[in-house]
């Protein structure tokens, strides 16, 4: 029984740790908002929560029908855990939204018919049926069995854990660097879950061990690790994750050890690699066919954060690309990898290239321009200074110059127009004598003459058009100069053509570049505004700065944190914004920044805009330019504050773990795969007296009894291999030579970062010498059934005989053969089954025994008086009842002949305690007449002494008169508490406060049992001194009841105690305490009184063990 309290407690404890770890969790998930795997988890702790409270429960059902309401509500989170792991571990994986397919449904059709049956009763027997509670193992548990239903509920129910488990395996066997430490969490917990059950379900474990709290504990732990220490939900690395993927520039991340761990789609794509070939492999050896960037990755001056330029050949194309490094790690000191990112910037090489040319180009065309421009000017003044002849002006120009009328008619040319329009002979000129020949022919006449008008009149024109070799028809770009001049004393108009098609094709392709360089530009603007965007939707904080230390950007979560928009962010300084103490450490850690440059991280406590005061990390980062120089600075913090508090529930819970560990009272211990000790718990030291050094680094056989080492090394060998070995039971080793039988239970374990078995060991020493007592018992059982003469039959369930003893076969002429198989009524001899169940249900307690006396029928048909005693006992599980008939009709036929001679002598004490009485009375009355009639002093003396001695006579009668009833009758089971209740006892009663605390206690003794409280209660209200309150409690030693009766009126000098109980002694008649003690040893119970005097009384009546009992349940 205490050791059933003990355990329940301690389930309760552990389920109640349970349920508030995955409370905590389930708080700390309102917080995450975008994770897809969010929803599912929240469900999941949910549903672990119901479960454990539910488990919990357990421990304090006391009906059957109580666990079968438990079970059945437990049914809800058993079918369910499964469905929302899977989808938990499906969302956490990067797949799609599970919620949006069409076939989401399919997943719950098994649970909600589960569900179905466990709460119809008609048709629960397809899922469960015939419960009943097991009180096999170290606390009750409810067994039953499963339907067809519960079969195909508990495969449902492995395959979606297996799926999980197999889901998140994936994912850290493909890209074991990412969230490894806490997949590895998660992958566990699953493990445990689906262990546990297939375990259970196999016939392994019993259902009290199945219920064991352990699990939900181990979960939990597990679960709060993978949150709080590994982040395994944290949006940030799903979102990294997430824009890696999609990144379009190649992302590959290399070991320390220069192993590739990861790569992106575009890294494969563009290098031509698998990722399940190139992962884990030297980079060299995945970079075997560009030498150009294992000789860049190996440079030892390779400083992070600089960029490599290298070509590649894809195909007809060659590429060019960046390659940018950047450290990856966990702390300052623990260094993870190194990613590298190359980012192609080929057009923008072909771009800069272009734009290079054309401004070379666009640099000798100005200085063309401009040696034109002064030639011209100076021709212009040479002709307003002197009247040269038109040949030598024509002849130095370098452009084509046609000298024509106003209608067209060439008048002159110059030698340059020859070569620039490809005529050898100047005799063509007869033939196309008209420059229109030479223009656009598209071009309309009358624009051509509205120019010709125009110089006339004076205005010079500069135009850019087309002009056409009247040979070839070749067009060419060309630059129209019209003016006036005199030409033989006429105004004439000159045209000077200048072939322009070398700096048109310069334009064109500089007019492309220009839009190339927008279309590039306005890229980049997408991209600032995607990555704004991108920064924005992240949950922490990211600020810009540029070399001066001026804020240029920040993201939505900043202004927050600072509590102003960013029109007010950016274009300030920190001294702008901070408080001068804040201001000088963030402007110092940002000079280190420029000034190193590298990655900088340190921690620190910021206040946010509301007063608050939040721990932080800083991570800042170097931004360069183009050739590589610092512009400005990227930060961001994170806010720790909660990782904080939870590292310290961490350490708490580690504490507990640890704790629990140490304190268990169940052996444990850890051994490597080199079959050597690595730990052990102090209970396993303390049970085989060693130190704990002397465990460490010993073999693991060396503590096996001889006879089961070979096959415990079986079992370990297999264990190692990564079987899973059943169950076994060892004899270990003692220092003292001695042995001790344990259960072993293993698992696999991470120790110290190594793999390791974990054994848990449960003594069961004491339980086969236990076995081995009752085995004993039951063999002195048969002999004593055998062997007693009363009469004692077996009866089972349906009251059927099972088995008689000789004494049976004796009184009652039947043989065991004879009667064996038949019900109690048909035996004849006027035992019922009616007469056992009454007798059943007249006392349910602990006991579960209650005797009767009646009549019953020998075999030779002679009736005899009968004691029948009935219990109940357990016969191959089955609830059976024993029967013992007692004769006592000699015993009764005595009892009724000293019952007659007692009340013979009873009317003669009663007579003669009359007459003696009357006689008293007569020397009393006239003792008193003599009284009032004697004047003499002496005469009254002596008549006073008289009438004294008279009435103690008289007390003496009367006590003579209530002590010959002691013992008289016999002796009853009596409820203290009841006694209290009388009217003559509520008399006394009448302004004291009285308190009971007997429980219903009863007591086996003697019907004047009412006297003795009577006396008490008497003695107290005669002789206590203002007397306010009377007690009686109980309590048990070594088997036998102490009853405390107490009062407040004084109490009882130490000198007499002890003589109160004398006959004779007190102040009154002297008579009632030694009436009281003389009562109570009738049935052997003793009183002694051992109150403290001044304070109060207390007697102290001990009843021995056997007379008396728990009370009965009606």
């Amino acid at each position: 029984m205490v050791q059933h309290v003990f355990f329940t407690t301690a389930y309760s404890l552990i389920y109640f740790i349970s349920i508030a770890f995955f409370c905590w969790i389930l708080i700390w998930s309102k917080k995450i908002r975008n994770n897809p795997a969010i929803f599912p988890f929240k469900v999941l702790m949910f549903l672990f929560i119901i479960w454990a409270l539910d488990y919990s429960l357990f421990s304090f059902a006391q009906k059957l029908e109580e666990w079968i309401f438990l079970e059945k509500i437990a049914y809800l989170p058993y079918s369910l855990v499964p469905v929302f792991s899977f989808i938990l571990a499906w969302q956490y994986t990067d797949h799609k939204d599970f919620f949006k397919s069409k076939w989401a449904f399919i997943p719950f059709i098994i649970p909600v018919f589960t569900l179905f049956f466990d709460w119809i009763p008609q048709i629960q027997h397809i899922l469960m049926y015939d419960f009943y509670i097991n009180t096999e193992g170290l606390m009750p548990s409810l067994d039953y069995q499963y339907g067809i239903w519960g079969f195909i509920h508990h495969t449902n129910g492995a395959i979606f854990t297996v799926g999980s488990f197999l889901l998140l395996t994936n994912t850290l066997i493909v890209n074991p660097r990412r969230h490894r430490k806490g997949n590895i969490c998660l992958i566990i917990g699953i493990f445990i879950f689906l262990f546990w059950n297939l375990i259970y379900l196999a016939g392994f474990i019993q259902p009290w061990i199945y219920n064991l709290p352990v699990s939900f504990l181990l979960i939990s732990v597990l679960f709060t690790l993978a949150i709080f220490r590994y982040h395994s939900l944290d949006f940030l690395p799903m979102a990294r994750n997430l824009v890696l993927e999609k990144m379009d520039d190649p992302y590959v991340i290399l070991s320390p050890d220069a192993l590739v761990l990861d790569m992106n789609p575009s890294f494969a794509r563009v290098f031509n690699l698998k990722p399940s070939d190139s992962i884990g492999v030297d980079f060299k050896n995945v970079f075997s066919s560009w030498p150009e960037i294992v000789s860049i990755i190996s440079h030892p001056d390779w400083e992070s954060k600089k960029d490599y330029i290298f070509s590649l050949e894809t195909g007809e194309k060659k590429k060019s690309y960046s390659i940018k490094k950047s450290i990856i790690s966990e702390t300052d000191t623990e260094i993870l990898g190194t990613a590298l990112t190359f980012h192609d910037i080929s057009e923008l090489e072909s771009t800069r290239v272009l734009l290079a040319e054309s401004n070379e180009e666009l640099k000798s065309i100005n200085i063309q321009l401009h040696d034109e421009i002064a030639e011209r000017i100076k021709i212009e003044e040479a002709l307003k200074r002197s009247e040269l002849s038109v040949r030598t002006i024509l002849d130095s120009i370098h452009d084509a110059v046609f000298v024509h009328d106003k209608n067209g008619t060439i008048l002159e040319v110059n030698e340059q127009m020859l070569h620039i329009y490809g005529i050898s002979d100047k005799a063509v000129i007869t033939e196309f004598s008209n420059i229109k020949d030479y223009l656009n022919p598209d071009l309309p006449n009358e624009q051509i003459h509205a120019y010709w008008e125009s110089v006339l009149s004076g205005k010079d024109e500069l135009i850019e058009g087309i002009a056409i070799s009247p040979l070839n028809k070749e067009p060419f770009d060309a630059e129209f100069f019209i003016t006036k001049i005199e030409f033989e004393n006429h105004p004439v108009i000159l045209t000077s053509i200048r072939n322009i098609s070398d700096r048109k094709q310069v334009e064109r392709a500089l007019f492309k570049a220009n839009e190339e360089l927008n279309e590039r530009t306005q890229e980049i603007q997408n991209q600032s505004i995607f990555l704004q965007y991108l920064i924005d939707t992240l949950p922490i904080p990211i600020f810009y700065k540029d070399i001066t230390g001026i804020y240029t950007g920040c993201n939505t979560e900043f202004e927050k944190y600072y509590g102003a928009p960013r029109d007010r962010i950016i274009g300030k300084s920190v001294y702008d914004l901070w408080p001068e103490e804040m201001a000088k450490i963030y402007y110092e850690a940002d000079l280190e920044v420029f000034q190193t440059p590298a990655h900088q991280q340190y921690e620190t406590q910021i206040r946010y805009h509301d007063g608050s005061v939040h721990d932080v990390v800083f991570y800042k980062a170097p931004i360069f330019t183009v050739s590589n120089q610092v512009d400005g600075l990227i930060g961001t913090f994170l806010d720790i504050t909660e990782r904080k508090r939870s590292e310290e529930a961490l350490k708490e819970s580690e504490s507990f773990n640890r704790g629990l560990v140490e304190n268990l009272p169940d052996y444990i211990a850890v051994y490597g795969y080199g079959k050597k000790i690595l730990y052990v718990n102090p209970a396993l030291t303390a049970a085989l007296g060693y130190q704990f050094d002397e465990f460490v680094s010993k073999p693991v056989f060396s503590y096996i009894a001889d006879e089961f080492r070979i096959k415990v090394e079986e079992i370990i060998s297999s264990r190692i291999q990564g079987n899973v070995p059943p169950i076994y039971e060892v004899d270990i080793l003692c220092r003292d030579k001695t042995r001790r039988s344990v259960i072993v239970k293993g698992t696999h374990i991470q120790y110290r970062y190594q793999p390791a078995i974990l054994l848990l060991m449960n003594d069961i020493t004491i339980r086969k010498q236990i076995e081995q007592a009752l085995k004993e018992n039951e063999e002195k059982f048969v002999s004593i059934f055998k062997k007693t003469p009363d009469p004692v039959l077996i009866l089972n369930s349906t009251y059927n005989i099972i088995e008689v003893n000789r004494g049976f076969e004796k009184y009652f002429d039947d043989s065991h053969t004879d009667v064996h198989g038949k019900n109690i009524d048909d035996l004849g001899i006027r035992l019922h089954q009616e007469d056992i169940e009454l007798l059943l249900k007249k006392c349910e307690n602990d006991i579960n025994s209650s005797h009767i006396e009646m009549e019953l029928l020998k075999g030779s048909g002679s009736p005899f008086i009968a004691e029948v005693a009935v219990s109940r006992i357990a016969v191959n599980d089955e609830q059976c009842f024993i029967v013992q008939i007692h004769d006592i009709d000699e015993i009764r036929k005595a009892h009724k002949a000293i019952s007659q001679v007692n009340n013979k002598l009873k009317i003669l004490s009663s007579i003669t305690r009359h007459d003696i009485l009357n006689r008293n009375m007569v020397t009393s009355v006239y003792s008193e007449m003599l009284l009032e009639d004697v004047k003499d002093p002496d005469a009254q003396r002596k008549l006073f002494a008289i009438r004294q001695s008279s009435d103690e006579i008289k007390n003496l009668i009367e006590f003579t008169g209530q002590y010959q009833n002691i013992g008289e009758t016999v002796p009853t089971w009596q409820v203290l508490e009841q006694l209290f209740t009388l009217r003559p006892i509520q008399g006394f009663l009448s302004g004291i406060n009285l308190t009971l605390d007997m429980e219903g206690i009863e007591i086996y003794a003697d019907k004047m049992l009412v006297k003795v409280i009577y006396n008490l209660v008497e003695n107290s209200v005669r002789h206590g001194k203002k007397i306010t309150t009377i007690s009686l409690s109980s309590h048990e030693e070594s088997g036998n009841l102490v009853i405390w009766y107490e009062d407040d009126g004084g109490g009882i000098s130490p000198e007499e105690k002890e003589k109160s109980f004398d006959k004779g002694f007190g102040k009154n008649t002297g008579l009632g305490l030694f009436l009281i003690r003389e009562i109570l040893s009738i049935t052997g119970i003793s009183i002694i009184e051992n109150g403290i005097f001044g304070v109060g009384v207390r007697f102290e009546i001990v009843v021995p063990a056997g007379t008396w009992r728990l009370p009965c349940i009606n």
